[in-house]
């Protein structure tokens, strides 16, 4: 079951790779790349609006950014959710 995160819902999709292994990591960038981490089986796809990680001392990244350590709360906003701009459509 692939993942059905958008810029319209309101759940947060969290993505756990559960191993330290290079090539398994390399596998786990290529399936992200071609959109089939469902299909990975290093890889554990959450989703809800709340989403609690209980265990202790593992980095946490967002956008590729280290931005703290677990546990962590993170909660969906929906009503304090980010403006986009875009173009219209033609």
């Amino acid at each position: 079951m692939q993942a059905l995160a958008s810029l319209t819902e309101e759940n947060l999709y969290v993505c756990l790779l559960q191993t330290k292994n290079r090539l398994a990591i390399l596998r786990f960038a290529l399936d992200l790349i071609l959109g089939r981490l469902d299909q990975n089986s290093h890889a554990d796809i959450l989703a809800g609006k709340h989403i609690h990680v209980a265990s202790s001392k593992h980095v946490i990244q967002a956008d590729g950014d280290i931005i703290g350590h677990t546990p962590i709360m993170i909660k969906s906003i929906p009503s304090c959710g980010l403006k986009i701009l875009f173009p219209p459509t033609a």
